[in-house]
Order: structure tokens, then sequence, then C-alpha cells
């Protein structure tokens, strides 16, 4: 189809393309030779840099002192009426007074070294129990109960009458963490952000004397995330603060129960299904103590506060058989506030 011509020709110009190509990028490293300076030697990390993380399991217990709380009516047991010299009738509640309660935590994690990151598992329980036991002592007027407002007794100080109620919270919370820190040499100081996953059941268990009871339970499951920040002071001291907030999907049950004759009175709230957050923070100082081969020991203390948004569904019905219904289901955060103490040892 080609002459000879035709390919004497056409490999003359590829010669002479490679020739050209050829001085041309000669001509460019002679011109990079000129103007390339090397880089300047690596500089301290002034910033927040990945810091590497001895390699290692390490596991810790913690445990807590803390005060349960509740908002709305969740600590109230009922309402009794004074009257008051200018003539007014007082109307008083009196509430649950929670006490500090001890609870216990645990961690196991793994380091993984130079990377700086870093998985862990979490465990906290925190389970008590409060009495509430009020008097007619005062001569009241009348007696209410706050979750059944259509029992109303008149002059409860004629039949010397009690109210006698436990009131008890428990949580198990189930924390699984993947972090990363970071650091600054020059600083001292270091950051480890984390996320993860969080599981927990949280339940409000109010029964009283009458029979009777009010019950809600929570349970919620999903994604978080924290941070931990440490300021290392010296000597093995530090500074350090934590915050995490767990976003969960959530089931709410709730049910009340009241019987004395002629009471004989149930209720049950449909299960609710919502998104809770779960908000914890802490701030302490901590003292660390590294031992000839490498591994440590970490003690660390000081206060936390904890809360679940939209944890309890409490009802109040009337319970008269003539009336008997569901009045409101009134939705309560629970929270958690106290001093607590870890223990750590990193292998």
């Amino acid at each position: 189809m080609f002459n000879d011509n035709f390919y004497r020709d056409l490999t003359i110009m590829i010669k002479r393309v490679t020739l050209l190509a050829l001085l041309g990028v000669s001509a460019s490293g002679i011109a990079l030779a000129d103007t390339y300076n090397p880089p300047a030697p690596a500089q301290p990390c002034n910033l927040m840099c990945t810091e590497a993380t001895p390699s290692g399991f390490y596991v810790g217990v913690t445990g807590i002192y803390a005060k349960p709380s509740e908002s709305g009516i969740g600590l109230v047991t009922d309402s009794w009426q004074y009257r008051q010299p200018n003539g007014a009738l007082l109307s008083q509640s009196k509430p649950f007074e929670e006490d500090n309660r001890g609870g216990i935590g645990a961690k196991v994690g793994y380091d993984f070294g130079a990377s700086a990151n870093s998985l862990e598992f979490d465990y906290l329980h925190f389970n008590n129990s409060t009495h509430g036991y009020n008097t007619s002592a005062g001569s009241p007027e009348s007696f209410g109960a706050v979750f059944f407002p259509d029992i109303v007794v008149p002059n409860p100080a004629s039949i010397n009458l009690i109210s006698d109620a436990n009131l008890a919270y428990n949580l198990n919370q189930y924390d699984l963490w993947l972090g990363h820190t970071f650091g600054s040499a020059v600083s001292g100081f270091t950051f480890k952000p984390a996320i993860g996953a969080r599981y927990a059941s949280l339940s409000h268990n109010m029964t009283f004397a009458a029979p009777g009871y009010i019950k809600s339970d929570f349970q919620g499951l999903g994604p978080e995330m924290g941070f931990d920040a440490h300021y290392e002071i010296g000597y093995g001291f530090g500074v350090i603060g934590h915050l995490d907030d767990a976003v969960l999907a959530s089931n709410v049950d709730s049910s009340s129960f009241l019987g004395f004759a002629p009471i004989n009175a149930q209720f049950d709230a449909k299960t609710s299904k919502r998104v809770s957050n779960a908000i914890t923070g802490r701030l302490g100082a901590d003292y660390k103590y590294v031992f000839a081969n490498g591994s440590s020991l970490a003690l660390e203390g000081g206060y936390q506060a904890m809360q679940y948004s939209d944890a309890f569904d409490l009802i109040q019905a009337d319970a008269l058989p003539s009336e008997q219904h569901i009045v409101d289901v009134n939705t309560n955060d629970f929270s958690l506030r106290g001093p607590y103490l870890t223990l750590t040892y990193h292998v």
C-alpha cells in the first residue's frame, strides 16, 4: 500500500522528533537544577499532630459517687395542702430527697502504637434506691396523689395518713470507641477525638405501699462522638477533660398500677419511639507512673455530669372506677452528677 520512500521519510521524521524531545528534556533538567531547593529540615510539631502512643492493652476500673435526678414530676410522690395564717391554702410537694450512691465502671482497650489509633470498650453500671416517707404531721387539710389526680383524702391527720414509697433507678451503659491521639511536643497538650456506638438501658421504678407502682423503661442504641483533652503539668501530673454525646434511637415503655379497695386500676402507655441525646462531661486531674519495663499505672479523679434527654414517660391517670382513664403522659430527663475516680493499667 505504501512505497519504500514513505517508510524512509517516516523513519527520518521519527528520529528528528526523538532528538528534539531528548534535547527538551535535557534543557528542562538544567533549568530545574538551577531552580531546585531541597526541603528544609523537619521542625518540631507546634500544633496538633499525630502522636505515637505505646502499643499494648490497657484495663481500667472506675468508681462514681453520683446523685441521680429527674426533671418534671419524676421525683414527686404526693401533694399536701396546709391552711396558712392568712387563710390561704398552700399546696406543698414532698419529693424524694435523692442521696449520692455508688456506681462502678470498667474499660478495656488496645493502643496501636505508631498509628496513634486505639480501640476501647467501656461499661458503666449505676443502681440506687431511695425511700420516701411522709406523714400527716402539721395537720394538712387534704392529701392529693400527683400520679392519680382524682385521689384526694380530706383531713388526712384524722386517720394518721402515711405516704410510703420507694424510688429505684438502674442504668447499664455500653460504649465502643475508636479514637486517634493528636499532640504537641512543644505545649504538652494532647487531644483525642473518638467515634463509636452506645447501647443503654435505664429504668425508673417507683413503688408505694398502697399498693401501687409507676414504671418506665428506656432502651437506646446509636452513634456517638467524643473527645479527651489532656494537659501535662509535669512530674507525671496533668489536667484532663472529657465530653461525649450519643444520639440514640430509643424505645420507652411506661405503666402504672393502683390497688386498694375499691380501686384496682392498671394503666399502660404504648411504646414510644424517639431519638434521645445522652451527654457526659468530666473535668479532673491525673497522675501517671511509668515502670522500668514501659508499662504504666494512672490514677484519675474529678467531677462528672451526665444527662439522658427524654428518658422516661410517667403516666398520670384517674383511678376511680367510674372515671378510670389516662390523663397525661409526662416525658422527663434523667441525670447523674458527682465525683469519680479511675485507675488504669497499661501493659
